[in-house]
């Protein structure tokens, strides 16, 4: 193999160009559906890597100039998957989405706010808590980001994963019916998330 150089470093731009290529294909042949890139959610150091190739954790002003060009015309969602880590999320201001305690609320708000700016809706096409379904830290960490989505009015979010046969995630993400993971199906205290508030905002 030759040596790798610099030239042969694929860059955010050049992403880019394949994102609306690809979204151009989808909408020679359908003008309605929605397109979208299947991105998670950026990276914690996601700008500072893009433009100056260091690992420095980005500030809010910063995350806000990496979402369109990471979701770009005629790609007309915010793509996100969302898993919980262990530290904060920005620079100068970190909000936490560890497991059990972190502020769901306030970072799906900030992710809310920008996509309606750039008037595309926020697609939460990932997310769960990962488990065995049986301890009270993973229960406590659904119920709340469940609740998150509900409170700042996500569009859209997929659970992961119904009926995952991946074997490398049945252990922590196999959802089913008759599993330690039904809960998160049928929501077993209504005090935790409102069913009825999150099936009225889906069902419009």
């Amino acid at each position: 193999m030759p040596a790798w150089t610099s030239g042969d470093d694929i860059t955010r731009e050049h992403i880019r160009v394949a994102k609306i290529t690809f979204a151009r294909a989808i909408r020679a042949v359908d003008s309605w559906r929605f397109v979208t890139s299947g991105d998670s959610r950026p990276r914690r150091s996601a700008y500072n890597n893009w433009q100056y190739h260091v690992w420095d954790v980005d500030t809010r002003a910063e995350i806000v100039q990496v979402l369109p060009m990471d979701n770009p015309s005629p790609m007309n969602t915010v793509s996100m998957h969302i898993y919980q880590p262990t530290d904060p999320y920005f620079f100068d201001d970190p909000v936490s989405i560890e497991p059990v305690t972190g502020d769901y609320a306030a970072f799906l708000a900030f992710f809310r706010q920008q996509s309606d700016l750039l008037g595309q809706p926020l697609f939460v096409g990932e997310w769960g808590a990962a488990g065995d379904g049986t301890t009270a830290d993973e229960k406590t960490t659904f119920h709340r980001f469940m609740q998150a989505l509900i409170d700042t009015g996500i569009p859209l979010s997929f659970l992961w994963d119904f009926d995952n046969r991946n074997s490398g995630q049945i252990d922590d993400f196999w959802v089913n019916p008759g599993t330690p993971k039904e809960y998160q199906l049928t929501n077993e205290d209504s005090f935790l998330w409102d069913l009825e508030q999150a099936n009225q905002m889906y069902g419009e």
